[in-house]
């Protein structure tokens, strides 16, 4: 009895002190602070076609071209006319001019809304630099993945002024870019 009465004292002491709880603290945090960089892009991801036949230029009328942009930054759009007009191959003769007047017509859609401007091709800088010719801002928005258009337009001639036989030619040159 004796071994049982140890056993079961030593049982008991076993008993009476629980085993040591394992230690709690206060929980830790970290921050880690994250940094990246998209690079601001500004370009057509569809371009407009290289040439537009606007047809019989003896009447008025109007002829678009549409294209894609893909600019993930606000960005402006600007426009140049190399002759300022459609300009004949032919010289004018008596009674006749050797000159079409166009207007320029800039569209596009942003995430924010649409931007538009028409300008007559006489008031659109011969060339486009930096930061020079007729332009349409995108105002705070960015365009990716959205469709615009460029349209010509022009009327039929006054009174009595005829317009020579012949080919017109002009070249529009518009830039786009995100704005800085």
């Amino acid at each position: 009895m004796k071994g049982l009465t140890l056993a079961s004292a030593i049982a008991l002491c076993a008993c009476a002190h629980p085993a040591m709880a394992a230690t709690t603290s206060a929980p830790q945090s970290l921050d880690i602070y994250l940094t990246g960089h998209v690079a601001a892009r500004c370009g057509f991801k569809t371009p407009p076609a290289s040439s537009l036949d606007l047809h019989d230029l003896s009447q008025g009328g109007s002829a678009s071209v549409g294209f894609t942009l893909d600019c993930n930054t606000p960005f402006e759009m600007r426009a140049a006319s190399s002759n300022g007009g459609l300009q004949s191959d032919h010289d004018s003769a008596n009674g006749f001019t050797d000159r079409v007047d166009y207007n320029v017509g800039l569209s596009f859609a942003t995430d924010l809304g649409s931007s538009a401007a028409t300008i007559a091709a006489a008031d659109l800088p011969r060339t486009v630099s930096a930061k020079s010719g007729a332009s349409v801002s995108s105002g705070s928005g960015v365009a990716i993945g959205t469709d615009g258009s460029i349209t010509v337009s022009w009327k039929r001639p006054d009174g009595d002024i005829r317009r020579v036989a012949g080919a017109y030619r002009d070249t529009i040159t518009i830039v786009v870019e995100a704005r800085s």
